[in-house]
């Protein structure tokens, strides 16, 4: 069983579809070929998904006269052994590899943007990787999900109308399923996505990583160094560690309005949640703390609901007792140390309803005074 995007996928189905939508030739050429033999031949093909879509092998993309006179004006790479750059072609290097590890969904706004500003703009767009099977195959395919709102399954058997050895490792494969079916649905109450380098190698390529939807323990997995967008139903919300640098909200910036255009996530807000401006204020009044925070923190769970009540650094709301063992483990992970917190008895034995709670922030040593 595979989970994606609180997605789960079992993998006999990914099984079915790396087997399946294979035609009759093909299944008779494998009586006299090998598969290795049929996947070195199609190498040296041009393959044409639709007129303005092409799909190939690196071998073939290298070839810039073959390309030009099939009327290439963009090249979209997804290798990592193949990022190379011909003059004159508009290109997008995903260095991508091709096993059980990679993270290929986290590539999809950002190829499918690629090839549909190209396609629009009269262009030809040449996707390939090494052999053309794997890689480029699952990009291509995450296209026509997007574009022509196909199935996995209907996507794969179009591709290999044109080049019958496109075959996404078990791995691509589950990724794009649980993909279409992200796409095809509303979004989850939360989810969050930390923005981080597609790999230690190519730190200029940023992509939005995959976490399972958020519950009441996902502010702990907002990190210091790291932007994460706090996905809602309503906006993309960015949260910014306080040791990312200005060329990390730039990407950010640029994979939240990918994933508005691409995965139909909501806008970006204008809201930037800053934990420097919790860090600035905690041994302060709370009721000094920035309108953003209380108007974000609820979505992750965070119990600070709108009847609030603020006294000096003392703040009450009404929850339930689960919510302040939940307020220490974020106080903790936000460097305040322990909070310090008062219950008052239930108002009937066995019963608890949301009653007002007091939650008061602690002063460091080294807090702003």
């Amino acid at each position: 069983m595979v989970e994606q995007f609180g997605i789960s996928i079992d993998m006999s189905q990914v099984r079915e579809h790396c087997n399946a939508t294979r035609s009759d030739d093909y299944s008779r050429m494998l009586l006299r070929k090998s598969a290795e033999e049929i996947t070195r031949e199609h190498e040296k093909e041009l393959s044409m998904i639709i007129p303005q879509l092409l799909l190939t092998s690196g071998i073939v993309a290298k070839d810039a006269s073959r390309i030009l006179d099939a009327g290439c004006t963009h090249i979209l790479n997804c290798a990592s052994s193949y990022c190379f750059t011909l003059p004159g072609f508009a290109a997008l290097n995903l260095p991508l590899n091709d096993d059980s590890h990679q993270c290929i969904s986290s590539v999809f706004p950002m190829a499918i943007s690629f090839i549909e500003e190209a396609i629009r703009g009269g262009g030809v767009v040449l996707v390939h990787c090494v052999k053309g099977v794997s890689r480029s195959a699952t990009i291509v395919c995450a296209y026509l999900i997007w574009r022509f709102h196909y199935s996995y399954a209907d996507a794969l058997a179009f591709v290999r109308r044109s080049r019958e050895s496109a075959s996404p490792n078990a791995n691509f494969t589950a990724q794009t399923l649980a993909w279409a079916q992200r796409i095809a649905e509303p979004l989850p109450v939360a989810m969050i996505r930390h923005i981080v380098p597609l790999s230690a190698y190519t730190p200029t390529v940023w992509v939005p990583s995959i976490s399972r939807r958020s519950t009441r323990s996902s502010a702990l997995n907002l990190f210091s160094d790291r932007i994460s967008i706090i996905v809602t139903p309503m906006a993309q919300i960015l949260f910014l560690g306080r040791f990312v640098s200005d060329s990390m909200i730039t990407h950010a910036t640029a994979q939240a309005h990918l994933l508005t255009e691409v995965e139909s996530y909501p806008a970006l807000s204008h809201i930037q949640l800053r934990e420097t401006d919790l860090l600035q204020y905690h041994g302060r009044a709370v009721a000094e703390l920035p309108d953003a925070w209380f108007e974000t923190l609820p979505r992750l769970g965070i119990p600070l609901h709108t009847q609030i009540r603020t006294a000096g650094d003392r703040v009450q709301f009404l929850g339930h007792d689960s919510d302040l063992a939940y307020l220490k483990d974020w106080g903790r992970a936000r460097e305040f140390g322990e909070l310090r917190v008062q219950t008052p008895p239930p108002t009937m034995p066995g019963f608890s309803p949301p009653r007002w709670l007091l939650v008061e922030f602690p002063r460091h040593a080294d807090s702003p005074q």
